[in-house]
C-alpha cells in the first residue's frame, strides 16, 4: 500500500532538489574512497581496482546530480517533463556536456600517464637518458578550464531556478 502510494505521487521541484542533492553527495563520496581495514588488505591485493580517482570531484558531483535527476525526469512518463520540458532539456544539455568534459579531461589524464610511463621506461633501459619530467597536467588546458567553469554555472543556474520554484520565491 505505501509503496503504491509512493509511486503514484506527483513528482515536483523538490523531487528535482533532492535528487540533485543525493548525486552531489554521492559524487563527493567517490573521492573519499574505502577508508576502512578490509579495504585496505584488498587494496593491497588488487591495487589496479583501488587506484586514487584524479578527475576533480566537484566536476564528478555537478555530473552525477546532473544525471541522477535527468534520469528520472527521462525515464518517468510524468507530467512534470512535459509542462517544463525547458528545463528538462537544459537539464540532459548539461549533464551531458559535464559528461563529455569529463571524458575530455580523462582522455588527456591518459595521454599524459602514457607520456610518464614511456618516460620512466626510456629511463630505465639507458642510463644517459633524460630524468622523466613528471606529470605535465598540473593545471588544464584554458579551455577545458572555462567548459568547467560554464558546467558548473550551468547546474547552479538550474539548481536556483528549481529552488525558485519550489519555493515561489
Amino acid at each position: 500500500m505505501i509503496f503504491a502510494a509512493v509511486i503514484l505521487r506527483s513528482f515536483g521541484w523538490g523531487d528535482v532538489l533532492g535528487l540533485s542533492l543525493v548525486g552531489f553527495l554521492l559524487g563527493l563520496a567517490t573521492k573519499l574512497g574505502p577508508r576502512m581495514r578490509f579495504f585496505e588488505i584488498t587494496a593491497a591485493q588488487h591495487p589496479e581496482i583501488f587506484r586514487p580517482m584524479r578527475m576533480p570531484a566537484l566536476s564528478v558531483s555537478v555530473l552525477a546530480a546532473l544525471a541522477i535527476s535527468a534520469i528520472e525526469l527521462l525515464t518517468r512518463n510524468t507530467a512534470f517533463s512535459s509542462q517544463h520540458a525547458t528545463y528538462v532539456g537544459c537539464l540532459v544539455g548539461a549533464a551531458v556536456s559535464s559528461g563529455a568534459w569529463l571524458l575530455s579531461a580523462s582522455g588527456l589524464l591518459s595521454v599524459d600517464d602514457q607520456r610518464k610511463q614511456r618516460e620512466i621506461t626510456e629511463f630505465l633501459a639507458d642510463q644517459d637518458s633524460p630524468v622523466p619530467s613528471g606529470p605535465i597536467l598540473n593545471t588544464s588546458p584554458r579551455w577545458l578550464q572555462i567548459w568547467n567553469l560554464l558546467n558548473f554555472a550551468a547546474f547552479i543556474s538550474l539548481m536556483i531556478f528549481a529552488m525558485q520554484k519550489f519555493f515561489n520565491w
